[in-house]
């Protein structure tokens, strides 16, 4: 990263540089507010957009042992699009734009702070390994729980086996809730951006999934026609995805509690007098 100081022998150090700063001393802001911002935000964006991903490669990779691996998608192929693109994204860009863990004035008074991101605490290998078994957890639990769930000799009222799309819906609802919840318990700052974030991608499947589950065959297949009435009105799809959410999220929960009461770190304590 390059800084450039904007003085009397001329601009070509700040036209050549990432940042331009008026005079030495907005250094010390920079690199102690900015930089260790930038790196705590970098650092749990590339994590959580890494996790969310597993989590929904994960929900279809255990679909494929009951698929004879044909590559079939569980999902319908929309929502497997919308995945990266309305289900999951903000959440990750509002961590990557508005997140931080300590104010500025504290990061100001208490330089040894920066040490966070000089060590590498927050981004290596191990805790990148530590993401991605979390994700690949979260989604087996998704997946065989209501997977199973759906397993019965039929959950319909009109006698007709349960459809594959029927069943995936509890999938997807699962995986987008789980995946934004996640998000939101690696947040440290809860901003107004970071909760329309979150907030932005649950909001969407529900209305995706009423309106699109209305649109009939003389139109264009969807495979997903009626999914509406046969999803909203089963006690499976209400007690499965709000389960596997419990179920899923309980250890991430677990270890941030303990963490922060029994082992916290410089900034923990900081952030929690704060």
């Amino acid at each position: 990263v390059g800084v450039g100081i904007s003085g009397e022998e001329g601009l070509q150090a700040v036209n050549s540089s990432d940042y331009a700063i008026a005079q030495f001393r907005f250094l010390t802001r920079l690199l102690f507010v900015h930089g260790h911002w930038s790196y705590l935000r970098n650092s749990n964006m590339i994590l959580n957009f890494f996790y969310k991903n597993v989590i929904g490669v994960g929900v279809l990779f255990w679909f494929q042992i009951y698929c004879g691996w044909s590559t079939t998608y569980v999902f319908e192929y929309t929502y497997l699009l919308f995945w990266n693109v309305f289900w999951t994204l903000l959440p990750v860009i509002a961590m990557g734009l508005f997140d931080r863990d300590v104010d500025a004035e504290a990061l100001m008074a208490l330089p040894e702070l920066y040490r966070v991101g000089r060590e590498g605490k927050l981004f290596g290998l191990k805790r990148f390994g530590f993401y991605i078994f979390e994700g690949t957890y979260q989604s087996a639990i998704i997946f065989f729980f209501v997977n199973y769930a759906y397993f019965t000799t039929t959950a319909r009222t009109d006698g007709f086996d349960v459809g594959q799309y029927e069943m995936s819906i509890a999938l997807i609802f699962g995986a987008v809730h789980v995946a934004t919840a996640f998000t939101g318990l690696n947040t440290e700052a809860w901003t107004v951006w970071v909760f329309v974030g979150l907030a932005v991608g649950p909001i969407l499947i529900w209305a995706y999934t009423a309106i699109y589950s209305l649109i009939p065959p003389s139109t264009f297949t969807t495979g997903s026609y009626g999914n509406d009435y046969l999803v909203f009105r089963s006690a499976l799809f209400w007690f499965g995805f709000p389960f596997v959410f419990v179920l899923a999220l309980l250890p991430r929960y677990l270890y941030r509690t303990f963490k922060h009461s029994y082992f916290p770190s410089d900034i923990d304590i900081v952030a929690w007098i704060r």
